[in-house]
């Protein structure tokens, strides 16, 4: 049973008869569907006390009047300032333990392993992985203004974003169900 197959038998108790079911992504102890008239997201978990518990957002797309998808890949960021001090320390480190090998100064080679070892942990800890994601954010109006809902996805989730932009975009069938 494929992956798309085992979500939507798992939504037979969240969706209308008539309702179709354009994408669904089950993970660990979530499901995200997209529909041709909402947006329904099921997380399963257990309380403190071991209880079961199961918790469904969903946002109609007829309320909704506009949507924002923001999609972010996994990037890296470097601090310039970590490398720059690993560069320093490397360079010192390098001078010292080779002027304490001529001089035969054992201090001099213990503090120029010491700043060469310095070195090379501010190098690998210079970068830092900021993972990716996509945020899908349906914004409705109410008479109290602006309002929006908004889900959070994981980066391998772009198929989802665009079926929920899509199907807002479309018309869709009544918001109270079939007639």
């Amino acid at each position: 049973m494929s992956q798309t197959q085992a979500s939507t038998t798992e939504l037979d108790g969240y969706t209308l008869p008539d309702e179709e079911v354009e994408t669904a992504v089950v993970g660990t102890g979530r499901t995200v569907a997209v529909t041709d008239r909402r947006y329904i997201e099921i997380n399963e978990g257990t309380t403190s006390s071991g209880r079961s518990v199961e918790t469904v957002e969903e946002t109609l797309f007829s309320a909704v009047d506009k949507v924002n998808v923001d999609i972010r890949s996994a990037t890296t960021e470097t601090d310039g300032t970590m490398i720059l001090l690993a560069l320093i320390s490397g360079i010192l480190g390098f001078f010292a333990a080779v002027y304490g090998a001529d001089e035969g100064g054992s201090g001099a080679v213990f503090v120029g392993l010491l700043l060469l070892g310095a070195a090379v942990w501010l190098y690998l800890n210079a970068t830092e992985k900021v993972p990716g994601g996509i945020s899908i954010r349906f914004k409705y109006v109410t008479d109290d203004g602006w309002v929006h809902d908004s889900y959070q996805l994981p980066e391998d989730n772009i198929a989802t974003a665009h079926a929920a932009a899509r199907a807002v975009a479309s018309p869709h069938g009544p918001a109270d169900g079939p007639s």
